[in-house]
């Protein structure tokens, strides 16, 4: 039933005005300066609404993608939070203290430190008292050999003894996306084209924390059922229709069932998406 493809507990709404917090990470040992990488550009590349820039920011994508109805409001920090400890301390922390792995350690480190300093019941915006969803962007480069060095989502992050989610500010986080930042450059060659701009990682990451799964074929990648054609494929063009049934984007569909050939007229798909 692909209706209950993508509703979980506690995930982030996609419809309406999410508050998506952004958090760039660097480490002592690898500095966002050392690496030469900018918070504007991230703001950019999340947030901007000029699409003349050549490429679509994540807020422009799913505006369009979604006819208007996901109008995802990003607050990326101004400055870079630095966790306690450097880099490989937490690359090792294999559900380590709490059961919590290297990524979700940061996480909890940066979320209490800002609760000190910000309201972060303001990024609650359907009121189920859990934060819409967090985007951390680090400064580690990228390494597809160990999850902890590539892009993904996850959630379900960090509970107490008794199973409740830890509390900020009254509120907890369930769902992130964890992305280096040198996915921005990435190109056909590699990861290192700083002359350009990439957010389709950051685009196909976010749309798993909006609940999308794969259409890739994590085996051979032989079978691969749209062809490449898909956001959540080859990080390629749209959604299709199923992920747009599933996300609330599209409420009606026609089934035609017959015997005969008949014509079916539709409007282009990007308009309203008619299917």
């Amino acid at each position: 039933n692909v209706h209950d493809q993508g509703y979980y507990l506690d995930g982030c709404p996609t419809t309406g005005t999410p508050k998506v917090l952004v958090i760039p990470v660097d480490f002592a040992d690898v500095t966002a300066s050392s690496k030469g990488y900018d918070i504007d550009l991230i703001k950019k590349d999340f947030a901007s609404n000029d699409s003349t820039d050549g490429f679509y920011s994540v807020y422009e994508y799913f505006n369009i993608s979604s006819y208007g109805q996901l109008t995802l409001d990003f607050t990326v920090l101004d400055s870079w939070f630095r966790p306690e400890n450097n880099s490989t301390y937490y690359a090792n922390s294999t559900d380590a203290e709490g059961g919590m792995n290297g990524d979700q350690l940061i996480i909890d480190e940066a979320l209490q430190y800002l609760a000190t300093v910000m309201d972060l019941s303001e990024f609650d915006s359907d009121g189920n008292s859990i934060i819409d969803a967090v985007v951390i962007i680090h400064t580690l480069d990228i390494d597809d050999s160990a999850d902890f060095y590539w892009a993904y989502r996850y959630w379900n992050i960090y509970t107490d003894n008794e199973g409740y989610y830890y509390e900020y500010d009254g509120v907890s986080a369930n769902d992130y996306l964890w992305c280096p930042y040198q996915f921005l450059f990435e190109d056909e060659s590699g990861y290192n084209n700083k002359s350009g701009m990439n957010t389709y990682t950051f685009i196909h990451e976010f749309s798993h924390v909006l609940g999308a799964d794969d259409y890739y074929d994590y085996a051979v990648q032989e079978n691969s059922p749209l062809e490449g054609c898909d956001m959540m494929d080859a990080m390629t063009g749209d959604h299709n229709v199923f992920t747009k049934i599933n996300y609330g984007w599209i409420t009606s569909s026609r089934l035609v069932t017959t015997n005969t050939s008949v014509t079916l007229d539709l409007e282009a798909f990007n308009k309203n998406g008619d299917s």
